[in-house]
């Protein structure tokens, strides 16, 4: 069983793994076009070359019930 990365419910493996459904699938790719997933890249010059190190930070904390609502 795993549990799905947005509404944390279990389920069985799924064409939308890691998430649950459509919906919640959906959910994420609508959390990256509105910007709450931020990608941080630094450059670090610790060897010969310069090695850029790649960090996902989701400080996204809200409930289920509030995603997907348009606001007007």
């Amino acid at each position: 069983m795993m549990k799905c990365v947005i509404c944390k419910k279990e389920f069985q493996n799924t064409e939308y793994s890691p998430f649950c459904s459509l919906r919640c699938k959906n959910i994420d790719l609508a959390h990256w076009f509105n910007g709450d997933y931020v990608i941080h890249e630094q450059n670090n010059e610790k060897k010969a070359g310069q090695d850029t190190e790649t960090s996902l930070y989701n400080s996204l904390d809200c409930p289920d019930s509030s995603v997907g609502r348009a606001e007007d």
